[in-house]
């Protein structure tokens, strides 16, 4: 049996408390309240197995957020002499001991964990430290190169993201155009591979490559307010990034490309959306 994972076992027996499970070599309860309607001995189930609040080895029918190896966020419902306790989608609470604790965990706040086997104890617990995952040789990464991002922690630079599971980045707080939270999953690019095994990261591609990832908003937006936006590159920074969440000078690069795209007008009053010409081809 794996505990901390999900298990396909056989039915061996009912009792009263609920029916006990194999994998052949050992049996484990799975409580009455878990039990399927209409299950019997010599059927086979998928149940995750885990501890209860005993250290008892038991099985459920509950899906929990994450099991052993996951890294997933999640929040902390108690904080206890022992640790802090988190919301694991279980009847019992997940514990992250004081010493796998990055910075001291308040209950209500949301922390990006990784849930793993204790050797010594066998205990499925939780750690926020997440640098024993993180690969320092970034062979094969490249500027400019898409990955996947998640936000782990707050800092005064920025936000520090696990990138691609495996690489630790840096979001700059100067270069963020939009609202961030920890444990949001996001797709980012790469700004600069680092000399300490770390990234420096952004939200948009570098050049060009990011003014194009911003023109369908720009258009969805103008569709949204029914064509025109009192906005153009006389406009405050501020009020750019409050409408579209980017900095004025992708703003301008981009409604200077729709422009000469003819897709909108620029006047002196903001941007208007050029509607395309009627489709001819039916003949109507």
């Amino acid at each position: 049996m794996e505990f901390g994972r999900y298990n396909q076992l056989a039915v061996t027996r009912t009792t009263a408390y609920g029916i006990m499970l194999t994998d052949g070599d050992s049996e484990v309860l799975l409580p009455n309240k878990y039990v399927p309607d209409g299950i019997r001995p010599g059927n086979s189930i998928t149940i995750f197995l885990y501890f209860d609040s005993e250290d008892r080895p038991v099985a459920t029918t509950q899906t929990p957020l994450a099991v052993v190896g996951d890294i997933k966020p999640m929040t902390v419902k108690a904080q206890t002499p022992v640790g802090a306790f988190l919301d694991w989608g279980l009847d019992k609470d997940l514990l992250v001991p004081f010493g796998e604790q990055r910075r001291r965990m308040a209950v209500g706040e949301r922390h990006v964990v990784r849930v793993y086997c204790d050797r010594h104890t066998g205990r499925i617990l939780a750690s926020s430290r997440l640098g024993a995952i993180m690969n320092k040789s970034l062979a094969g990464l490249r500027v400019n190169q898409e990955v996947d991002l998640l936000i782990y922690d707050r800092t005064e630079l920025g936000y520090l993201a696990l990138v691609n599971r495996q690489y630790s980045g840096l979001l700059y707080h100067d270069e963020l155009y939009q609202t961030i939270q920890i444990g949001d999953e996001l797709k980012g690019y790469i700004r600069k591979l680092r000399e300490d095994g770390k990234l420096d990261l952004r939200l948009q591609p570098s050049g060009f490559g990011g003014v194009l990832a911003v023109k369908d908003r720009i258009l969805e937006g103008l569709r949204n307010a029914g064509g025109f936006l009192p906005l153009n590159s006389q406009s405050s920074p501020d009020d750019v990034e409050r409408c579209f969440q980017m900095s004025k000078k992708t703003f301008k690069q981009a409604i200077g490309n729709l422009y000469k795209e003819r897709r909108i007008t620029i006047a002196d009053d903001g941007i208007r959306l050029v509607e395309p010409p009627p489709d001819r081809s039916s003949g109507l």
